[in-house]
Parts: C-alpha cells; structure tokens; sequence
C-alpha cells in the first residue's frame, strides 16, 4: 500500500484489506485507488477512519478529485483478472502506480500515460519494465536484495527534488 499526501489530501493506492496476507495501518484517506478485487489491493476499510470515508476508484477512465486528475487504464492482472494502472497528477508530481500489473507489454495508452512519470511504483513481476518506460523515480513494491538497497520507511519527495533524477530507484521494503 501505497500513502501519498499534500496537506489535508491524502490518496491511498492499492490498500491492503484486513485480511491480506501483508498487514498494512488504517489511516484515512480522500481517494482509494483499487487496481483489481483482490484483499491484497482492495483494501478501502483499512483507509477508512474516523470521518474520512474516501472516494473509491475501481476501474479505468479519468477522473478528478478535489484538483487531482487521474487516469485508469484496464491491463492484464493475475488469475485473468483486469488490473488498473493508475496515472495521477497530484502536486504538481505525476505519480504512476502499476497495481498488480503481471505482463511487461503493456499497451501504447498504458506506454503514453507511463511515459513522463516521476515516480513510478512498480510490481517485481514487471520489474523489467521500470527501466524501459524511463520514470524519474523508481519505488519498487517488493524488497530489494543485496547491500545497496537500504530502504526509508517515509519518503518525502518535493518538485525541486524530482528534478534532477533519472531512473533512481529508491526501495521501501526491507528484506
């Protein structure tokens, strides 16, 4: 799961429901980007909290949300289920989140959309992918192994900082 937040605006991608196999916290949010029905990525109880019920986006199209615009598009999931691939400019940051993507050929909408992507969250199943579609900022979703890949348990990323990077792939699990 996957916390973004500006202010008072937080956007919960893919949260984890209170019967995934990872345990993830319950905070609330504004939008709940569900990329496919799965308790691993469906998680909208877990990002519902107090008075914040979130708008829940589950399917592809485009979108705006209190001055965010984001973008679904349909893509090959697990077990023949549609995964959603959400694009979402959030701050001036565009922010790209592959969901339970499993197929590295992704169709040319998905390429456009992915193309000019900041920070891009991306699945080890498609990890490959990270470096052809060229993002500022590569956030793997699964633990990294080897010396070199010491993760932050918080990321905090502002405009001026996106800048100057190219592809640097910056890990949030620890292993």
């Amino acid at each position: 799961m996957i916390k973004a937040s500006v202010g008072e605006e937080v956007i919960a991608f893919a949260p984890l429901s209170k019967t995934a196999e990872i345990k993830g916290p319950s905070f609330g949010a504004n939008v709940a980007l569900i990329p496919i029905n799965d308790p691993n990525y469906n998680g909208v109880d877990q990002v519902t909290y107090g008075t914040r019920e979130p708008f829940v986006i589950n399917g592809p199209g485009e979108y705006e949300v209190n001055g965010t615009f984001i973008r679904g598009i349909a893509s090959p999931g697990p077990d023949k289920k549609i995964n959603i691939i959400y694009s979402v400019r959030f701050d001036d940051i565009h922010l790209v989140h592959l969901g339970a993507l499993e197929d590295e050929n992704i169709t040319t909408e998905a390429k456009e959309v992915i193309g000019d992507a900041d920070i891009l969250f991306l699945p080890q199943k498609v990890e490959k992918l990270g470096s052809r579609l060229n993002p500022k900022i590569i956030v793997p979703l699964y633990p990294l192994k080897g010396k070199d890949s010491k993760s932050v348990d918080k990321l905090v990323i502002k405009r001026k900082d996106i800048e100057s990077k190219e592809g640097e792939i910056i890990p949030v699990w620890s292993f």
